[in-house]
């Protein structure tokens, strides 16, 4: 079991559900359809509507918005800075893409407590404070902000020039989260090209898991990353396609204290300006 205090389970949601500042989000947004099930009280919310996405040639490609238009956002849900939100997916394989790690990053940035549910939608199951989707009308579908510029200095992240400046460095470890087969060359979410970054190592997000959707223990996701010939000294950077599953991979090897970073724009953006290999 992975132990932070940031990763929890259903004795989490047993403590706070009458705490009138606990919010529960269902980050499956737009993936929920009817006969799924969901927290009683969850709000569905969706990651594309608080990400920048209409950049020309994927520039700036999966940059959060500044931190006041996010807090107006997340206000709209009733989600502001007093809030202890919990975050949850389905983790099984083959489903969820790291959005709950995504929304604690952007929760993080907007000075919100915020909180993983290890298991996702599993652990919801284990309580009585479930129900069934019965229409599509109940999903949230996000609207693309067109308007909203992103934000360029969150020091989380790291923007595509500063990234061809220091990847050739010895201390800094760039980690391609993707699928292996996207690493390997295939194009699965509509890339320009297929490949990665040169001298990235292959980490799929999905190590971080066991078969059931749980996330391992502390010492088994660190030694992994310690096998990789990186230590908790050097730069990591984490990218994907647009950063979203480079978020959840975030999140947990900071818990483990290293020292990340995501890049936002990731290979969808890599892949039109720099050079990579397959």
């Amino acid at each position: 079991m992975f132990e932070n205090k940031f990763i929890v389970r259903k004795e989490f949601i047993l403590e706070n559900r009458d705490n009138e500042n606990f919010v529960v989000i269902d980050a499956r947004g737009d993936m929920l359809k009817a006969g799924d099930f969901v927290y009683d009280r969850a709000i569905v919310l969706d990651w594309k509507e608080f990400t920048y996405l209409t950049g020309k040639d994927n520039e700036y490609v999966g940059l959060p918005f500044a931190r006041e238009i996010l807090l107006e956002k997340f206000s709209k849900y009733g989600i502001t800075p007093n809030k202890k939100v919990l975050i949850y997916i389905n983790t099984c394989p083959g489903f969820g893409m790291g959005e709950d790690g995504r929304f604690k990053f952007l929760l993080n940035f907007c000075g919100i407590e915020a909180y993983i549910l290890d298991g996702g939608i599993s652990e919801i199951l284990k309580t009585d404070f479930y129900k069934k989707v019965e229409d599509d009308k109940e999903v949230n579908k996000a609207s693309i902000d067109i308007d909203n510029k992103p934000f360029l200095s969150y020091e989380k992240s790291i923007l595509t020039d500063e990234l061809k400046s220091i990847y050739k460095d010895e201390s800094v470890k760039i980690l391609d989260v993707r699928y292996e087969e996207e690493y390997n060359g295939k194009i699965i979410f509509g890339e320009k090209f297929g490949g990665h970054i040169k001298r990235s190592k292959s980490y799929p997000y999905t190590k971080l898991y066991d078969e059931k959707g749980y996330l391992l223990n502390n010492s088994d996701i660190e030694k992994d990353i310690l096998n990789l010939g990186i230590s908790k000294s050097d730069l990591i950077i984490v990218y994907c396609t647009t950063g979203i599953r480079a978020s959840i991979v975030y999140e947990i090897l900071s818990m483990l204290g290293f020292n990340v970073k995501v890049y936002d724009e990731s290979f969808g953006r890599w892949c039109i300006t720099e050079e990579f290999e397959v």
